[in-house]
């Protein structure tokens, strides 16, 4: 096992640090909003019921997830058919510009009902861009590993986002330090989003060192966006199984991370600065799960720990989160959470790599993330509103276990079905089987 999860050579080191620095920033940017919701719908979506502000607010979190599928369609194609290296630089510019947009926008009380449409834009571009930088990063990180190594390659796309909450964790923790909480309010929670916007030189500078992959450079068909196009939709059914198992991991990822500041404050009374502990020991808690059962999912395989750890979130999920709210206390919430994380990232450092594998090769970047982000369009972007609206419509504030439980059981499915599919269209389009099959 020690060779499986040793860190890489330096040659690997430099390419996985490369690829997931724009990684990095997409996902710093979706965590910070959410971390900073309450304070976002103060500021630009004023009014006299708080829970409407802030659900306006978490929509419009939601929101940029719904451009997703179209980035995915439209910059997985461009990356399908003009080399990994050139999307993701395209992708991490327009990254830039939607969070320079979200830090520099006055207020409502500055510009009107001109403030959160501008907020909006800001997000759609976000979301767009981030449709295919998740897909992006992984697909070049299954392309440049070493036989036998995948899992454990490509569960550092994951892994650089877990950075970025340790990283927005810790910049909460010392804005709440060092400002008053009415200065956070008001101004401080802009800071965060200028100094993404201060790293972006830096990000541009290291992912322009990455070379194009020797598998794309090899094959001498690129496809034109028709024939892309063409082959998605003839791999529709593969599409929507990858979407499914897609929905376990995205609204566990966003229910821990983003929604847990809202949950610590909101529901169960905490502090700024618990509810930002608890999000940074998560962050570490993930950061050191995902690798490691990355690299188990290349010894063991890739559908025994999707099925074992889909099967686990099924049979707890609500339990811990009824024990939680019965009892709660930051001791209570941390263990609560970094269960939830080991579930999380034992899930998704299998998951990650096996649907990067299962898909065509000629429209692996396309197929990805269209399944990405689909999932997270429809379900993972919105968990933060959605728990907190059946938190206030029953009144139950165990109730985002239930949609916890959903997740899982979409992502079972999923796991279940897409054997027969991968093996289908792998033997009807190139003759023989998956690779992870």
């Amino acid at each position: 096992m020690s060779n499986a999860i040793s860190a890489p050579r330096q040659g690997g080191a430099r390419k996985i640090l490369s690829v997931t620095s724009g990684n990095f920033l997409e996902m710093y940017d979706f965590m910070v909003f959410g971390y900073y919701a309450t304070a976002i719908a103060k500021t630009f979506f004023p009014g006299d019921d708080p829970f409407a502000s802030l659900m306006l607010t978490l929509m419009t979190f939601g929101a940029g997830f719904l451009m997703r599928p179209l980035g995915a369609i439209i910059l997985g194609a461009y990356i399908d058919h003009h080399g990994r290296r050139r999307g993701l630089l395209l992708t991490l510019g327009l990254m830039a510009i939607g969070t320079l947009t979200i830090a520099l926008v006055p207020g409502y009380a500055t510009l009107g009902m001109a403030a959160p449409i501008l907020i909006l834009l800001g997000r759609l571009l976000q979301g767009f861009s981030a449709g295919v930088e998740l897909g992006g990063v992984s697909v070049y990180l299954a392309e440049v590993a070493p036989k036998g190594r995948k899992g454990f390659y490509v569960s550092w796309q994951s892994g650089s986002q877990q950075v970025a909450v340790i990283f927005a964790a810790l910049l909460g923790l010392a804005l709440n330090h060092l400002l008053a909480k009415e200065a956070v309010t008001e101004w401080g929670w802009r800071i965060p989003f200028v100094v993404g916007c201060m790293i972006v030189p830096f990000l541009f500078w290291i992912r322009r060192m990455m070379e194009e992959t020797d598998e794309f450079k090899q094959r001498k068909h690129h496809p034109a966006m028709r024939d892309i196009m063409r082959s998605v939709a003839s791999n529709w059914a593969l599409v929507l199984a990858g979407m499914l198992m897609v929905v376990t991991t995205t609204v566990m990822f966003y229910m821990i991370t983003a929604f847990t500041p809202t949950f610590g404050k909101t529901v169960l009374m905490m502090n700024d600065k618990q509810s930002f502990l608890v999000t940074l020991f998560v962050g570490i808690s993930n950061l050191f799960w995902l690798p490691l059962m990355g690299a188990l999912s290349d010894r063991v395989g890739r559908r025994p720990l999707l099925i074992l750890f889909t099967l686990l979130m099924i049979v707890t999920a609500w339990p811990v989160l009824h024990w939680l709210v019965g009892s709660p206390s930051f001791n209570h919430l941390l263990e609560a959470e970094l269960w939830l994380s080991f579930l999380y990232a034992s899930y998704n450092g299998a998951m990650v790599v096996y649907l990067a594998e299962i898909m065509p090769a000629e429209v692996r970047a396309s197929g990805f993330s269209l399944a990405y982000s689909l999932a997270t369009a429809l379900f993972g972007g919105f968990t933060p509103a959605i728990s907190s609206y059946l938190i206030h419509a029953t009144g139950d504030k165990a109730m985002p276990g239930v949609w916890l439980t959903f997740a899982a059981v979409c992502g079972l499915i999923g796991t279940l079905c897409i054997g027969k599919l991968v093996k289908r269209y792998r033997y009807a389009h190139q003759g023989k089987p998956a690779e992870a099959l």
